[in-house]
């Protein structure tokens, strides 16, 4: 999430020091994760609340309070709240303030955005004045502004603006028209924020607002399966969350998850940053009985009975049904001798793509030809195994189907102008350039339903049993297809995180270079050591106010929550450290990678 800056109004109204004013910064950042929306889905306006206190430091004399929360506010991208129903109030009042410390004393309740100007109440937003709630004679004249009174029932009194040691923001703007709250689509990572204003960096730039699911992400590789009857999918904030069958809802505890595999016949699995995986749902076989021990696992598949694993040397390992398909081979025979470097499973045979030379070679049954890639498709940008058949998209944007013929699965429409492919049990889906979404195969359950699109409105495909997904640049997704047990019903206000960070440009993610190469990052914080910034503590690639901001927050510790301020590792974040971080002051150069 953006962290915050101080506002010029803040500085401008301040009568300390610069230095000083720079410690209003930490109680700005902390409070940033307080925010609460009060979603449409429950009969809100999907705009975002929060409660701001003042500290010490910015608690001017006199009558500025309420002029400088509201500067705050505006500076931050939102303004003072305004409520303009009885639900509002009611909303705000149940879940917002109650997060304001206890308070006494004449005018103890936090500022609203309503003022009085010549003799006429109004809100700062300019919205009509209808709504009220008046505490008994108010307002009594006592000045121009407004608060909740706090004592007992959330009733309103008109004050002279110095009273008040605390005010709500409200964030209500949709700066590029998609009709969603721009803070809450900062929050979740779809729009940038680097200058920490509260304004996606899109629409101050004047440029077209197109998300990319997450700001960190340099790898588009959305994370996000489908089963035969159910999804898993890794959230924007981190989570793994499933949907449909029960035989997966029961999900473990997951550290740091990084992608996520379904299999056709009910269990699920997670691959954890530290090359470590989880794997939970149907056992029959021992499908979900992670070896002991196993680590340096870099991606993680399912088949219908069975797990495999990619270790970081390129092996590939697995467990459970190992199904014979005759001819003296298995569904879970592994290739020696051979570098893999990405692998699909299907039912019970399984396609691995050979590092050498990117070809995709099959393993596992072989019955109707289902992992014999067709040499004139090699090698394929994409390639998805599936019941007794597989597909594959080509070099040149064309789609091939092999294996099993029923149901006119190996029927792929015609055309060179394909993005991405999906192939479920009986069915294939494939996304032109246009938006425009085909499908063949069976109809029994829907599958040919496709959503329409415009160009770019979708970029990933998904698809396993009779239902399919399309996902968009913005981690939302539409489902479609068989629906008996909820497969597809995306679970509402969640968002799929959209791929992974590549700091050095390399085209791997570097959670993956550090599983391979754990030297990369030493000080085991997650990032390639290459990378890194000293300073920029927020990652936005600035040494700025919101890192001096944030080294304040921890000064005098060994560096808290911003192990990193501690810049001179001498276990205290004193003098040195803030010295050291002017010095690295500005934009951060370009990473330094092997």
């Amino acid at each position: 999430m953006p962290q915050m800056q101080v506002p010029t109004a803040v500085t401008r109204t301040l009568t300390l020091a610069a230095a000083t004013a720079a410690l209003t910064l930490p109680t700005l950042v902390a409070h940033a994760e307080d925010a609460v929306q009060w979603r449409v889905e429950d009969g809100g306006n999907g705009h975002w609340y929060a409660a701001r206190q003042y500290t010490p430091e910015e608690d001017p004399e006199g009558n500025d309070r309420w002029y400088l929360a509201k500067d705050i506010c505006e500076s931050l991208g939102g303004h003072l709240t305004t409520l303009t129903s009885s639900s509002e109030s009611d909303f705000v009042w149940s879940t917002v303030v109650p997060t304001i410390p206890s308070q006494s004393g004449p005018g103890a309740g936090p500022m609203l955005g309503g003022w009085k100007i010549d003799g006429t109440w109004g809100w700062v937003t300019g919205e009509t004045w209808s709504y009220t709630l008046w505490c008994g004679s108010e307002p009594t004249g006592d000045g121009p502004l407004l608060q909740i009174w706090t004592f007992g029932n959330p009733c309103w009194n008109d004050f002279p603006g110095n009273a008040s040691r605390s005010y709500l923001i409200e964030w209500s703007a949709d700066c590029n028209g998609d009709g969603i709250v721009d803070y809450g689509q900062i929050l979740d990572g779809s729009f940038r924020d680097d200058d920490g204003n509260g304004v996606p960096d899109c629409c101050d730039e004047g440029s077209p607002c197109v998300s990319q699911g997450q700001s960190d992400i340099d790898l588009v590789d959305p994370k996000i399966a489908l089963g035969g009857s159910f999804g898993i999918a890794i959230t924007v904030d981190g989570r793994v969350i499933t949907w449909g069958s029960d035989h997966v809802a029961d999900v473990p505890e997951i550290i740091d998850p990084v992608a996520v595999a379904a299999g056709f016949g009910g269990h699920a699995l997670a691959l954890q940053a530290d090359g470590t995986m989880v794997a939970w749902g149907a056992n029959s076989y021992g499908q979900t009985n992670v070896p002991g021990g196993l680590d340096g696992v870099v991606a993680i598949e399912a088949l219908s009975r069975g797990t495999l694993a990619l270790r970081a040397d390129g092996s590939v390992t697995g467990w459970g049904d190992d199904y014979w398909c005759g001819a003296g081979t298995t569904s879970l025979d592994f290739p020696s001798g051979v570098e893999i470097s990405e692998i699909n499973g299907g039912n019970a045979h399984w396609l691995y793509r050979r590092a050498s030379d990117g070809h995709v070679i099959g393993r596992g049954c072989n019955f109707n030809g289902q992992w014999n890639v067709p040499g004139f498709a090699q090698p394929p940008v994409q390639f998805d195994a599936s019941e007794s058949w597989s597909c594959v998209l080509s070099p040149k944007g064309t789609l091939h189907a092999f294996g099993f013929s029923g149901f006119g699965r190996l029927d792929t429409p015609g055309g060179n102008d394909f993005t991405a492919m999906a192939c479920g049990s009986y069915f294939g889906v494939g996304l032109r350039s246009s938006g425009v979404i085909s499908h063949w195969g069976s109809n029994s359950q829907g599958q040919a339903s496709t959503p329409t699109g415009a160009p770019g409105e979708f970029i990933h495909l998904v698809a396993a049993g009779d239902f399919a997904g399309a996902v968009r640049p913005d981690g939302t997704i539409t489902l479609w297809g068989a629906n008996g047990v909820g497969q597809a019903e995306f679970p509402a206000g969640e968002r799929i995180r959209m791929g992974d960070v590549d700091c050095n440009g390399d085209g791997i993610a570097d959670w993956r270079e550090i599983i391979v190469d754990p030297t990369l990052d030493l000080d085991d914080d997650g990032t390639l050591d290459c990378c890194q910034c000293p300073g920029d503590f927020d990652g936005d690639g600035l040494v700025d106010a919101k890192d001096l901001g944030l080294m304040v927050s921890v000064w005098g510790t060994d560096g808290g929550e911003v192990p990193a301020a501690d810049l001179d590792g001498d276990g205290d974040v004193r003098a040195g450290d803030l010295g050291l971080l002017l010095s690295l002051w500005g934009a951060c150069d370009e990473p330094d990678c092997p």
